[in-house]
């Protein structure tokens, strides 16, 4: 029971779709093979003490996603959950010129700097330029 490795927290517990770095602490990781998993995708470990574990996150789908962290000891409890967020709440103004040049802002969660915005009419797709962006905000 005292070499069963333990996960204590996950940091951070919510993502954009485009993943980012993942620290996981707990005990009794070890220094051999160890491979997390973030439902059943593969992360890439960066780092790795009997404490801490530094991962890349694979880009994902919004959802919630089971941590799995495998080690040569088994796999480690409890199984924790993280969280990939994207959706769209408002567009404002709804209304803009035929012509273009309109100042649009997308309020919602999830956006990052590899979000991409584009208006269609159902035949054309028409790309914005980004001017700002920020986690909640275009």
């Amino acid at each position: 029971v005292t070499n069963t490795p333990s996960l204590t927290s996950a940091s951070p517990n919510v993502v954009t779709m485009s993943g980012g770095q993942l620290t996981l602490t707990g005990t009794s990781f070890g220094s051999g093979a160890i491979s997390v998993f973030i439902g059943t995708a593969t992360a890439i470990v960066r780092s790795i003490t009997s404490t801490q574990i530094i991962a890349a996150l694979p880009s994902l789908a919004p959802g919630l996603y089971q941590i799995k962290v495998s080690t040569a000891n088994g796999y480690a409890r409890p199984a924790l959950q993280i969280e990939y967020r994207f959706y769209v709440q408002t567009i404002s103004p709804q209304i803009g010129s035929y012509y273009g040049g309109s100042d649009v802002y997308v309020q919602g969660e999830g956006f990052d700097n590899t979000t991409i915005v584009s208006f269609t009419d159902g035949s054309n797709d028409v790309s914005c330029d980004v001017v700002s962006y920020q986690s909640n905000q275009i």
